[in-house]
């Protein structure tokens, strides 16, 4: 079996010096490959020359200078610390685990003696230059590291310590990487080329070089050439493309790391070609694993010269070797091999003994030690086998490799044999090694070899008789081997080896006799004293006892079945050990595969005994034994290459084989290690004096070199693996069977169990399955989350209404039977079965399957027990509860899911990808889109062209770019809301392969209460649909039972699972028109994406081929944006909106400037008097005359300078100037005022309603806001409540929604007669009624809308219908303006008789909040106001309500030195509370808590878990509550963070505290609190923070805490005092909260909580 942790390698082999990795031209190639290597490049010329006496590092360097050359004198001193501390110093290999977190894998003696194998190597001053891979000296350090539980899972250490030691990197003794010939693949950013971004994750951001005279070009990258003179040289310059179909990938050359830099530097040399994905793919795959192309020029000539064509073995070489030529002789290989290793024979002698004889190709009598030819062999370490019998990465040359060193059939070959006598038991009871020469007389591959075992009662195959006799005498022979060595294990093998699985008889006998070979030799070496500390040895750590019974106690009725199988400690090896009944719960049932048990009664009734044997024992076909086998300790660990000496006899063993002691012979040809044993074989059998040809030392070198090439070598093949069956996926998907393992409260990881070695073991979030929640079940055994729905599911095969159900349905939620794809059989009848097999009694297996079939678990018990299979609104049991099925769904380690597979492009390289996760039979979750919603819905590649990015006077460009961005940035959120619903057996009519339309029921529709279609109707403009098609909703089709021809693979796939099974059609749309007729609506859409082509069997023929139809809902607010970005060009052309939209200065140039007003604000200002309440003075009342003047005005307030204030005047006045207005002409017109957040527009609302009784003033919130107030039936399972705890009382008084329900007309009463019918019994209030209700709502919106003097709402509201019908606006104020992107600054300015705007904002404050990283790259975070600042720019720096001492902790932090000269101070108040550390004129202060983070398990609201940090959540509430206790009354408090959980567990708390809020960073624009405590959430170790940090390492680790905008609102949303909870140490990596603590020390304000806890709160 594959082992995990593939991140895991030793040593690299040794590059001898002088020689490169590749093999190029002749002529001067292999100088030119080296000239980026030694030494430091000097930057003066575009010529760069190498410089040896540059070749200097600091004393406390690494062993290697900086361009990756050896220090020998600092290897010896490392290997020196080592030798003289052990305890302190280890030898490891450099991993990076799934989290991107480096460790360190001990390699040396301790890492078999010691407990700890691993150390966690944190923070880059401990990790220093290295790579993963590396071999490394680390030191270990005092500090140690919590493991978490999913850590645990993935290593033992976890398991027996409960954390693991810390340690730094002092010292790098090998490179994994050839530093000479490193070419890493890197992409580019167009907006900052010089960065380039490997696609291998693991390895860090490089530096492109820069030469004297080409400092870089925006958008290019700086090409470089090699010269033959150990140059240099500037190319060219390569425009930067950025496609995320196909990435463009620079071949960069890795130059140096020196100390001092924070990032390795490299030159571009070249880009790869667009080619065909698998071709690049692999062509990616060998560039990363530096695949050797071809011999070098020296082994050539090597090879050319010892081994001409004319080349014969001497006759003096045959006279002294055995002559074997006669004897037969065969070999057994795959069909498309070439180098043949090893050869089998089989001699009968009397009395029943037998001669079998294992030879082995002698390549050491042709590779000399030393030579050049050897050189490249020990680089290499193996040969690399591709897929599909293409030619072989050799470690040898062919002349060799594939001819004279060959077993080839009919040809005489030197060979080093291994003769076994043995007895008529078949006990070996004498060995021989000799040399000697072979004649193989047949070249047999696996399936010629299993044909002979098909039948047992007649040799059926085409091979001679007597050569079928003999593999009959070997199959006896190695199985008596197999079942002394090992037991029952002979029919239970975990392997991902699709060729073992088809043919096990042939492999098992070619591996018996390899290993009992090996074994022997191994034997042989160590029982001379010459080669005893000096044989290279295979050893696998034995588990020890301890971990052997914690494992059972954890799994004691699987541990018992698979010890009756396999005994797990020596005491109990060899034989067939079963365990005591009294170890079995039998009150537990055996869960089977319902796959497996299909293919075990198949295989009893057609008689493939060998096939039921080892289904039945072997754990990996058995959901429980294969997650206790997964956690099983010794399972965990590799075999490793150890040099014996450097051991003791011992610590010789193998476990998982059974023998003292185990070496590697019988592959020279293909791996090294193997060519070094014959050497030592050789020297034995020759009898040399001067003891073996190698050192201890030299064979301890090469035993870690070839570790590494192994582990590289491995993760090479089985990524090679993983790309051509993505090439096969993206073709045809396949629905596959899969185990849950290493559930963890965030996720859990899937085993695709026989199809494992070409799908990994795959993460899944359990935010992508779409759950409203997700909880875990804590001290769970094994691990288990269960996820609760509400999701509205239909079937449009129930036209003629619901169905009834005749099952009762449990009350609460329905559970879904999670295992349904398992049989439970009694533990006992399973026992007794695999006892039976073990006996080998055939009679006794037939009756003890029937045993099993019996007590396999009645369908009918699984639904009694509350458990359902399928779910569906469908049915009066379900549909009674409301618009949608609430159930849940158990994850549970070990059980059986159902998926569908497909293949995709990431980072230029195919990977296969869960697209569907199967909840029920008809139930699917698209992880597709959930994964990737930009990909799926939006065209990204519209947005990646910087063309458009340059503004000009074409509105077109505009409208398509930030068009784009906004439809990116919306399926995004519309994804993550997850608010959608699906409907079953829908009729799709395909126009061509890119447009389609279906139709659905009306009557269907409103019957169910699915009112989104009959909205995007009332939506409907006809105005816009005249000019553009629109964007109205996402939705996933997806086509159940789909088939297609397999595409051709070179994968032996086809025998295990059904290539020719049908799959399901996943293809995304996007919704661009909804009709209505009399019976149907019509939906009409695009196809954006799908990850296979398009089935030839879908038609225009709405009833070809039904579909199921995840609908995922946009918002009203969302549509209209898109919809109003679209018809910019066309229906508003003439708008402010574009004038601003196209201006690159302020002002902009206006087109429809009204004279009219200002001509009134000029005569008629002095009239006008505010009667709003507030701070006021003589500077904001200047500023308001001259803005009231002017059609355009930016304000821009620091902080509590009043900038609310100043907009309400400004809609005071205005409004009072409409009024004048509209009495002279008789038209009204109306001030809209808008804002990003609701607590922006109800701090506005407060400063209107409180002084404005003259005026009407109107709240419209957006339709989503509205129903969370008055549902309609179907919301009410999805009712939500806002975490900050609002004062209702001005949305109560100025919502639109409340409004209308206070009026006293007929539609007033009929809206509310209509909310009590629906709160009451939602299901009882008919269609007709509800439309009845929803055209009271229109009329009486509309009065009230057209009546309104001042309309508040959000930006992206005020483009609703019902605004843009009902309004006549004339002003727009827009305050807060630095929290909206530019989009939605515009969308108010839209509406035709706009002729003013007014936009305040603060750019300190808290930025637009963007969700998707592309539309974030591309600028949709900065918002309109940012870019039209200048100097001109109105400026409010006067400050009313902020204490002076906390304005002057955050204004040098926040704001720059001009703002803090020409901010005023206007505050003379009385000293505050007394328990200040600086006294009462400093109320701030920061406890420090260095606490730890978690994952919430709970799904909310967002595409990705919420953070919490339980210690400062206790920290919190604590200083909550003491501080309650010293404030007064009247005064209030206000618990801030950027995480809602981290808010609703400290909420919790603080339940019964009418004068605390808690809330999150995003609801408090324009709100503020006397008493302010920021809980910053985020915690590490104090060993885990950086020094020197990177922006990916600070986003990871800081969050939203490192953009200085949401620092700054977190910290100036306080009047009397600020009470900052962190860790310092962490926050500190950010410069601006760097600063701010600075500022706390020099006040004495930065406290330990512990030690405030003890001195203040006693």
């Amino acid at each position: 079996m594959q082992e995990n942790n593939p991140g895991y390698g030793g040593a690299r082999p040794k590059r001898p010096s002088g020689t490169s990795h590749q093999n190029k031209p002749r002529e001067g190639g292999n100088r030119d490959r080296r000239i980026l290597s030694t030494g430091n490049l000097i930057d003066r010329t575009d010529e760069i020359k190498v410089s040896k006496q540059h070749q200097h590092r600091k004393k406390d360097d690494k062993s290697k200078n900086s361009s990756g050359k050896k220090n020998p004198n600092k290897i010896a001193e490392l290997k020196a610390l080592v030798a003289a501390n052990p305890d302190r110093y280890k030898r490891c290999v450099i991993g990076i685990d799934d989290k991107g977190a480096f460790y360190a894998k001990i390699i040396c003696t301790s890492a078999i003696q010691d407990k700890i194998t691993r150390i966690s190597i944190s923070g880059t001053e401990n990790r220093g230059h290295c790579f993963r891979g590396d071999e490394v000296i680390v030191e270990i350090l005092n500090e140690q590291n919590k493991v978490s539980k999913e850590e645990e899972s993935d290593d033992c250490d976890a398991a027996l310590g409960g954390s693991l030691p810390n340690g730094k990197v002092i010292g790098v003794l090998q490179s994994s990487n050839d530093l000479d010939d490193w070419i890493i693949l890197c992409t580019a950013d167009e907006n900052n080329p010089d960065m380039l971004r490997p696609i291998d994750r693991s390895l860090p951001t490089l530096l492109n070089y820069k030469d004297a005279d080409h400092k870089g070009k925006i958008g290019h990258v700086a090409v470089f050439e090699c010269t033959s003179h150990q140059k240099i040289r500037f190319l060219k310059y390569c425009p930067v493309i950025s496609d995320s179909a196909m990435p463009q990938i620079f071949c960069v050359r890795y130059l140096w790391w020196r100390d001092q830099d924070r990032a390795p530097l490299g030159a571009v040399i070249g880009v790869l070609p667009d080619e065909e994905p698998l071709k690049r793919s692999m062509r990616i795959l060998r560039i990363e694993n530096q695949n050797p192309v071809s011999f070098r020029d020296d082994v050539c000539k090597e090879i050319d010269s010892c081994f001409p064509e004319s080349f014969e073995i001497s006759r003096e070489e045959f006279s002294i070797r055995l002559d074997f030529t006669k004897a037969m002789t065969f070999t057994i290989d795959p069909p498309d091999s070439k180098d043949f290793d090893d050869a089998l024979s089989v001699t009968g002698l009397a009395d029943g003994q037998n001669y079998v004889g294992v030879h082995i190709a002698d390549v050491s009598h042709f590779v000399k030690p030393k030579s050049a030819l050897d050189n490249e062999a020990r680089k290499r370490g193996t040969s690399i086998y591709e897929i599909g019998g293409k030619e072989p990465i050799s470690m040898l040359p062919a002349r060799l490799s594939a001819d004279l060193c060959s077993l080839q059939e009919g040809n005489e070959r030197l060979a080093l044999s291994v003769f076994m006598t043995t007895d008529a038991n078949d006990d070996i009871i004498k060995v021989e090694l000799k040399k000697s020469i072979i004649k193989s007389q047949f070249r047999l591959n696996y399936n010629q070899v299993q044909e002979v075992f098909m039948d047992s009662h007649s040799f059926n195959s085409e091979l001679p008789s007597d050569l079928q006799k003999v593999l009959v005498l070997l199959n006896r022979i190695s199985q008596r081997w197999r079942r002394q060595r090992v037991g029952h294990v002979e029919f239970s093998r975990m392997t991902n080896n699709l060729d073992y699985i088809l043919t096990p008889i042939a492999h098992r006998i070619v591996e018996e006799m390899m290993i009992m070979a090996n074994h022997q030799v191994a034997q042989l070496l160590l029982g001379h004293e010459d080669f005893f500390s000096g044989t290279p040895l295979v050893v696998h750590r034995v588990p020890d006892r301890p971990e052997i019974d914690d494992w059972r106690r954890r799994f004691p009725n699987e541990s018992s079945i698979i010890e009756m199988v396999q005994p797990l400690h020596e005491e109990d090896r060899p034989g067939s050990a079963v365990a005591n009944d009294d170890s079995i719960d039998k009150n537990k049932n055996f869960v089977i595969h319902k796959q497996v048990w299909r293919e075990m009664v198949r295989c009893m009734d057609t008689g493939e005994w060998e096939r039921l044997q080892s289904l039945i024992l072997s754990p990996e076909y058995h959901p429980g034994l294969i997650v206790a086998w997964f956690n099983l300790p010794s399972f965990t660990k590799r075999s490793t290459y150890v040099c014996s000496g450097d051991h003791t006899v011992e610590n010789h063993r193998h476990f998982s084989l059974n023998l003292p002691c185990y070496t590697q012979f019988t592959s020279p040809i293909r791996r090294y290690v193997d060519l070094l044993v014959h050497r030592l074989v050789r020297s034995c059998i020759d009898r040399l004096q001067g003891a073996s040809c190698y050192h201890q030392s030299e064979i301890s070198e090469m035993c870690l070199e070839n570790q590494s090439v192994k582990t590289k070598v491995g993760i090479y093949e089985s990524s090679a693996r993983n790309i051509h069956f993505a090439e096969f996926l993206r073709v045809k998907p396949l629905s596959i069977h899969a185990l849950v393992d290493r559930v963890t409260p965030t996720g859990f990881k899937l085993n695709c169990l026989q199809l494992s070695a070409y799908l990994k073991l795959w993460p899944i979030d359990v935010s992508l399955l779409g759950a409203r929640q997700a909880t875990a079940v804590r001290n769970h055994r094994r691990g288990k989350v269960i996820l609760a729905y509400a999701l509205g599911i239909y079937d449009l095969d129930s036209l003629d209404g619901p169905k009834t159900q005749s099952s009762q349905v449990p009350e609460g939620p329905v559970k879904l039977n999670s295992r349904r794809n398992v049989f439970y059989a009694s533990i006992a009848s399973w026992k007794e079965l695999v006892f039976s097999v073990l006996e080998g009694d055939k009679d006794r297996i037939k009756s003890s399957m029937d045993g099993v079939t019996k007590s396999l678990e009645d369908p009918e018990r699984v639904m009694s027990s509350g458990f359902i299979e399928d779910v569906s609104c469908e049915g009066t049991a379900l549909q009674s509860r409301g618009c949608s099925v609430d159930f849940t769904a158990a994850v549970t380690a070990g059980d059986i899911v159902q998926l569908q597979v497909a293949g995709e492009s990431v980072r230029g390289k195919l990977n296969p990808f869960v697209q569907l996760f199967s909840l029920s039979p008809t139930v699917d979750v698209c992880l597709e889109h959930r994964m990737n919603p930009g990909k799926c819905f939006a065209r990204p590649s519209i947005i990646q062209n910087s063309a458009l990015l340059d503004r000009s006077d074409r509105i077109e460009s505009y409208c398509k770019f930030w068009g784009s961005l906004v439809v990116t940035e919306t399926v995004e959120r519309a994804v993550a809301r997850n608010d959608c619903f699906l409907l079953q057996n829908v009729g799709v009519s395909w126009l061509d392969r890119e447009t389609g339309h279906l139709r659905i029921s009306v009557e269907f529709c409103r019957g169910r209460s699915i009112n989104i279609f009959d909205d995007l109707v009332e939506e409907k403009d006809s105005e816009y649909d005249a000019v553009k098609s629109g964007f109205l909703g996402l939705m996933c089709l997806r086509y159940r039972g789909v088939t297609k021809p397999p595409p051709e693979t070179e994968l032996p796939i086809g025998n295990v699972i059904d290539l020719n099974a049908a799959y399901t059609w996943v293809v995304h749309c996007v919704a661009t028109n909804v009709t209505r007729d009399e019976d149907n609506f019509s939906i009409h859409f695009n196809l954006n994406q799908s990850s296979s082509s398009f089935p030839e069997q879908m038609g225009r023929d709405f009833r070809s081929q039904k579909a199921t139809l995840e609908w995922i809902s946009m918002t009203q607010s969302e549509r209209s944006t898109i919809k109003t970005l679209l018809c910019l060009p066309d229906m508003y052309r003439s708008s402010f909106a574009t004038s601003l939209a196209l201006s690159s200065t302020q002002p902009p140039e206006l087109k429809n400037l009204d004279r009219a007003h200002f001509e009134i604000v000029r005569k008629r200002l002095d009239k006008i008097r505010s009667k709003i309440k507030g701070s006021f003075d003589r500077e904001q009342e200047s500023l308001i005359l001259y803005t009231l003047g002017q059609p355009f005005s930016l304000i821009h307030g620091y902080t509590s300078s009043g900038k609310t204030i100043v907009a309400a005047q400004l809609a005071y006045r205005i409004a009072q100037i409409n009024k004048i207005r509209a009495r002279d002409s008789g038209v009204k017109y109306q001030v809209m005022c808008c804002g990003p957040t609701e607590s922006s527009l109800l701090s506005l609302a407060g400063h209107l309603h409180s002084g404005v009784p003259d005026l009407s003033v109107v709240f419209v919130y957006d339709r989503q806001e509205e129903r969370k107030d008055f549902p309609l039936p179907e919301d009410l399972t999805f009712k939500s409540k806002s975490l900050v705890d609002e004062d209702n009382g001005l949305r109560l008084s100025l919502g639109l929604h409340h409004l209308i329900r206070r009026t006293n007309s007929t539609d007033g009463e009929l809206i509310r007669e209509i909310d009590s019918a629906i709160s009451v019994q939602p299901k009882d209030v008919s269609v007709h009624e509800l439309l009845k209700y929803k055209s009271a709502i229109e009329n009486e919106e509309s009065k009230i809308i057209k009546s309104a003097d001042i309309i508040l709402c959000f930006c992206a509201t005020s483009v609703e219908k019902r605004i843009k019908k009902n309004t006549n606006i004339k002003q727009v104020i827009i305050d807060d303006a630095q929290a909206c992107t530019e989009v939605e600054t515009l969308l108010p300015l839209v509406h035709g008789s706009v002729c003013q705007a007014i936009i305040c904002g603060d750019v300190k404050q808290i930025k637009p909040r963007v969700v998707s990283s592309v539309t974030r790259k591309y600028g949709l975070g900065h918002p309109l106001f940012e870019r039209c600042l200048s100097e001109s720019t109105a400026l409010l720096t006067k400050q009313y309500t902020m204490h002076p001492a906390l304005l002057g902790l955050l204004v040098p932090v926040f704001y720059d030195d001009k703002a803090l000269k020409r901010i005023a101070v206007n505050d003379q108040r009385e000293p505050g509370l007394d328990f200040w550390p600086c006294g009462t004129h400093r109320p701030f202060m920061f406890l420090d808590v260095v606490g730890t983070e978690s994952q919430s398990p709970y799904i909310k609201d967002g595409p990705s878990p919420d953070i919490f940090n339980k210690d400062e959540v206790n920290a919190t509430v604590q200083i909550c509550k003491w501080l309650v206790q010293k404030i007064s009354p009247e005064q209030n408090i206000c618990v801030l963070s950027c995480y809602e959980m981290h808010c609703m567990k400290i909420k919790k708390h603080l339940k019964g505290l009418t004068n605390v809020t808690v809330a999150t960073v995003n609801s408090v624009l324009g709100r503020h609190w006397d008493y302010v405590i920021v809980s910053t959430v985020r915690s590490l170790p104090l060993s885990d923070v950086k020094q020197e940090t990177d922006k990916k390492w600070l986003h990871n680790s800081l969050g939203c805490l490192c953009s200085k905008n949401i620092s700054c609102t977190l910290l100036s949303r306080s009047y009397e005092g600020l009470i900052i909870i962190g860790n310092k140490s962490l926050l500190q990596c950010d410069d601006s909260w760097k600063q701010l603590i600075q500022h706390l020390n020099k006040n004495r304000s930065v406290v330990d909580f512990a030690d405030f806890v003890a001195n203040r709160l006693k």
